[in-house]
């Protein structure tokens, strides 16, 4: 699962092949856990082979697993993110954004409009509610 690996580490991804029946077993976005065949297949540069491999899974089964991740927010965090909030002579966006996927040095502006990209936005409401004011 991606939230129990270390921090920072690159996430890395794979092609799954589904045929028949268990095509409509999953949507996007979904919890899953596939078994199936691991093959990897030769890149192709027109009529010949490049020398390198792509790898796919060819599933033989899908389990659908929960569909929902709540964060466990305990007391103690609230109280760490507050007191980190009000330490002096810290700049916290600097902080936050040397933080942000700590494995890829540099691209400190990058992480910067990343990171103002993930907490930023608007507030949702809904039409019924702008109705009522």
């Amino acid at each position: 699962m991606p939230e129990k690996s270390p921090a920072g580490q690159l996430p890395r991804s794979v092609n799954i092949v589904l045929d028949n029946d268990l095509v409509d077993k999953c949507k996007p976005g979904d919890r899953v856990q596939v078994v199936g065949i691991y093959r990897c297949l030769p890149n192709k540069q027109g009529a010949f082979t490049s020398g390198t491999f792509r790898t796919i899974l060819l599933a033989n089964n899908v389990i659908l697993m929960n569909k929902e991740v709540s964060p466990q927010i305990s007391t103690d965090d609230v109280h760490k993110c507050k007191k980190f909030s009000k330490q002096k002579n810290v700049d916290v966006f600097e902080m936050l954004a040397k933080s942000l996927a700590p494995s890829i040095h540099g691209h400190e502006y990058i992480k910067k409009a990343l990171l103002c990209m993930l907490l930023g936005g608007v507030e949702k409401v809904s039409t019924a509610q702008w109705y009522q004011a």
